[in-house]
């Protein structure tokens, strides 16, 4: 008969709430420091109507968000991760479905944040947008292809390369448009990842070595984004390869007739001269995710098509990911292709992703000298 201690299990759990408050405190404690790096001014107001968003030289990091405290939250500490990476131009966060309070709160709390010091290419910009959720759905990430286009359609936007990340993303790195300028493919994982090296020696990059070339940058019809272990499950659509989920999707219904994001299956074979998108193709050209990095103009192509495939795509795949499958269709359609790779960003451990760059935290995030003492690696601040 097994006999339970309860003065034991009081302890237990005593512990655990202690171990639940410090560790809830040190969470505070740091968004407070955050918060206090830089230097708040009645000053600094920042204008969220319309207006000419200046230079052609540096890129606009833009993320996506609702107007609840919890995204708000993750906000303060993107903008500040994003600062503090680095980076010199703006960052624009989009604010989809506010009420009148709730936008006046928001507008207030980073007006505090941004510095009257600042040029407006260092400053944090808003833009506000109706809410683009789809009706009946409780499908609220649909806001992102739903503000992005508003805001492409109601602000003039000269930075030449725009960034979109997700708002619980927190840079380590300015994000750049050179890819494979000055690099060199150096080490091998096993059969399928290749490290790049500078001319340092210094580790920049990790990808997997099946893909196409490395470009040496952004530029038109060239993106550059997070290998995404989804893939493109939709360039399978209605073959005997396809998953449950997209055995009966309907490619036409989403892209239309006569797209190039269509597949063998529902290609119109009448027009020899229309492309149609492989699965393989697919799998080394649009199997991206955020970070999604792309010249100005090519998002000025993706965007209406995102926008407009994203509630066909949640028709007939009503799930989490069906504004990533639409941004993925919408590249297909356009054509604009996109250089993997595993290094931008890591997401869940349990996804043990091959996509993303679990080998340099397993491998490379302590290092020992010959004495014993830690060594972080290089790998760690990589891009």
């Amino acid at each position: 008969m097994n006999i339970i201690d309860k003065s034991s299990t009081t302890r237990c759990l005593y512990c655990l709430a202690v171990l639940y408050i410090i560790a809830y405190t040190i969470q505070i404690y740091q968004f407070i420091k955050l918060h206090q790096l830089e230097g708040h001014s009645k000053e600094g107001a920042i204008s969220t109507t319309t207006r000419r968003q200046t230079s052609k030289n540096v890129h606009n990091i833009v993320f996506s968000t609702d107007c609840s405290g919890y995204q708000h939250y993750q906000s303060i500490l993107s903008y500040y991760c994003i600062q503090r990476s680095g980076h010199l131009g703006p960052v624009t966060r989009i604010v989809s479905g506010c009420n009148s309070n709730q936008q006046i709160a928001i507008e207030q709390e980073f007006a505090r944040m941004t510095s009257a010091g600042k040029t407006m290419q260092q400053q944090l910009r808003l833009h506000f947008t109706p809410s683009f959720s789809l009706k009946g759905k409780h499908y609220k990430y649909s806001n992102k292809p739903g503000g992005l286009y508003h805001w492409l359609n109601h602000t003039v936007i000269d930075e030449s390369t725009i960034a979109l990340i997700d708002p619980d993303m927190c840079l380590l790195r300015p994000i750049t448009g050179n890819l494979g300028d000055g690099l060199y493919e150096s080490r091998r994982y096993g059969s399928n990842l290749l490290e790049y090296i500078d001319g340092s020696g210094r580790i920049q990059l990790l990808r997997q070595s099946n893909l196409p070339p490395l470009p040496s940058s952004i530029s038109n019809g060239t993106g550059a984004g997070q290998h995404f272990g989804i893939g493109v499950l939709w360039a399978s659509a209605g073959t005997s390869n396809a998953r449950k989920d997209f055995r009966d999707f309907n490619l036409t219904k989403v892209c239309g007739t006569n797209s190039p994001c269509l597949n063998e299956v529902y290609h119109n074979h009448d027009d020899s001269s229309i492309h149609h998108t492989t699965r393989k193709e697919a799998d080394l050209n649009y199997a991206v995710g955020p970070v999604y990095i792309a010249t100005t103009s090519d998002w000025k192509e993706i965007l209406p098509k995102w926008y407009e495939f994203t509630p066909r795509v949640h028709d007939q795949y009503p799930k989490l990911l069906a504004e990533m499958y639409g941004f993925t269709m919408a590249a297909a359609d356009r054509q604009i292709k996109f250089a993997l790779s595993s290094s931008y960003m890591i997401s869940d451990p349990h996804t043990m992703s091959s996509t993303e760059s679990w080998k340099w935290i397993d491998e490379y995030g302590i290092q020992h000298d010959d004495d014993g003492s830690p060594e972080t690696s290089s790998a760690i601040s990589s891009t």
